[in-house]
């Protein structure tokens, strides 16, 4: 047996199959943040499927973005070799899944993407941004900076950046704080501490 992407299964595998649509802007958003990590440690992004689609990531690209030529910069396809997305699911992209697991509680360790390369995003602010592979065309983007965090944090190294509502716009920065310190300051691959239902909210 082999799935939409050509990956083979083993006789007595289970799993799911759908065919995959295209992604449009918001069906799949970015959720939560890591761009400071610890000292050694590795950025991740967190991305959410707020759709009812199931979408192939080897059709999706993560980056940084070019606000003047309005294009996708420092990119890299999410997975070369095709992953299924189905909606409601969490996701964390990252260069090293085990370092993320050694250092947060996760209650979906198989949701992480091991990226073979990974955009350098600053600590303190930067842009992160998924768009198609086919024509570039912009999913969801992020402009980021310290401010969005806990004003009572001292030492932001290791604490990511949480959407507070995914049905609510990037670009609202009273839509993003700190992850709490009750959950060690990240949430990666399951719904976020400072999660709210209220799309109203600030």
């Amino acid at each position: 047996l082999r799935d939409c992407a050509g990956n083979t299964f083993d006789v007595d595998s289970k799993g799911r199959f759908a065919l995959p649509e295209t992604p449009e802007p918001n069906d799949i958003v970015i959720n939560e943040v890591l761009s400071n990590p610890y000292d050694i440690g590795v950025d991740f992004v967190e991305i959410y499927n707020r759709s009812n689609k199931v979408i192939d990531l080897a059709k999706i690209q993560l980056g940084k973005w070019d606000t003047i030529g309005n294009i996708p910069t420092d990119i890299t396809v999410i997975s070369a070799d095709g992953y299924l997305m189905f909606g409601g699911e969490y996701l964390v992209l990252t260069k090293n899944p085990d370092d993320v697991k050694s250092r947060y509680y996760t209650s979906n360790p198989n949701g992480f993407i091991t990226m073979g390369s990974f955009p350098s995003y600053n600590n303190d602010d930067g842009i992160v941004a998924i768009s198609r592979v086919s024509d570039q065309k912009l999913l969801d983007i992020i402009a980021y900076d310290a401010s969005m965090h806990f004003s009572l944090i001292d030492n932001l190294d290791g604490v990511s950046l949480e959407r507070i509502n995914p049905d609510r716009p990037s670009s609202d920065k009273t839509n993003w704080n700190s992850a709490a310190s009750t959950v060690g300051y990240a949430t990666p691959a399951y719904r976020n501490s400072q999660y709210s239902s209220n799309p109203t909210s600030t």
